[in-house]
């Protein structure tokens, strides 16, 4: 009887640790209805897809002339 409790907490640790988290499940369930990351210009505050963006150094952008205007701000 005490091996099968010992046996018992064991998987419950192994099942623990193994199991899938949220945020995989989440990112799954995304690509697999098509869905696609969205972030914000931080010039404009158009919403564009993440793979269109320009990335600088200060944030998302939608075009470059915005990138440069905002990083030749500060």
């Amino acid at each position: 009887m005490k091996y099968l409790f010992l046996l018992a907490i064991v998987l419950g640790i192994v099942w623990f640790i193994r199991r899938p988290s949220a945020s995989k499940k989440t990112q799954q369930q995304n690509k697999a209805d098509g869905s696609i990351d969205m972030v914000q210009c931080a010039i404009c505050r158009v919403h564009l897809p993440a793979n269109d963006a320009i990335t600088g150094i200060k944030g998302n952008y939608c075009s470059h002339a915005h990138r440069q205007q905002h990083e030749s701000a500060s």
